[in-house]
């Protein structure tokens, strides 16, 4: 997967390009410049399944992280939200920038890895590490007596369960971008009725010029 690609020139020059009605703020991806000898310094991590090794490898050896935005924040696509019959019938509140945007913050793997933010779910010999951080939600891998697996779990502050995804982080990264990394595209994966129907509904609209593929998604 050419992460740069399909997270840059693919959804920013191509994708967001023509947005017809809509006005669409944007934060350009930020990839950093990936750090020197980082397959050495995967390998050499302590509990690191050998498939997970593989694709850390893979992603992090092209980027040293991933961070992006879109978003209808703009106070002129307020009319046009007003007005669309399935979003009053679907939505009792919204925030634009939030529920009509999308977003990504692949965390570097130094990060990843020594990040201390996110302690509140560790206990009883199992820890979390997380990969890709939005305001409430949080993906993240687990370690379960000294072991990490490639597997990732999405976790919900605004008080949902925390889930299993059943993907590892290549794949986790190919639905995102296929989802241009629309908010709460991970609950469509898991087939969350509504926010299927949101992406199915929202995404031609902002993106009408895209080319959308939605198998994966409800």
């Amino acid at each position: 997967m050419d992460l740069k690609k399909s997270f840059g020139g693919q959804l920013f020059d191509i994708d967001l390009k023509d947005t017809g009605e809509f006005k669409i703020e944007t934060t350009k991806p930020s990839f950093g410049k990936p750090v020197k000898d980082i397959a050495k310094k995967i390998n050499s991590t302590y509990g690191l399944s050998d498939n997970l090794k593989e694709e850390l490898i893979e992603i992090y050896s092209q980027v040293q992280k991933i961070e992006l935005y879109w978003g209808l924040g703009p106070a002129s696509n307020a009319p046009l939200l007003s007005s669309d019959e399935w979003i009053k019938n679907n939505y009792e509140n919204y925030t634009r920038d939030q529920n009509f945007s999308g977003c990504m913050n692949m965390l570097s793997f130094n990060d990843m890895m020594t990040n201390k933010d996110h302690t509140y779910l560790n206990g009883n010999g199992i820890s979390y590490i997380p990969f890709d951080l939005h305001w409430a939600l949080a993906v993240y891998l687990k370690r379960e007596k000294g072991i990490t697996e490639n597997n990732l779990y999405l976790f919900n502050s605004e008080g949902a369960a925390l889930m299993d995804l059943k993907i590892g982080v290549l794949e986790y990264l190919k639905l995102a971008a296929e989802a241009k990394c629309f908010y709460y595209w991970q609950y469509a994966y898991l087939k969350t009725e509504f926010c299927s129907e949101a992406m199915k509904n929202l995404l031609p609209k902002f993106m009408p010029k895209a080319t959308l593929d939605f198998s994966n998604f409800g």
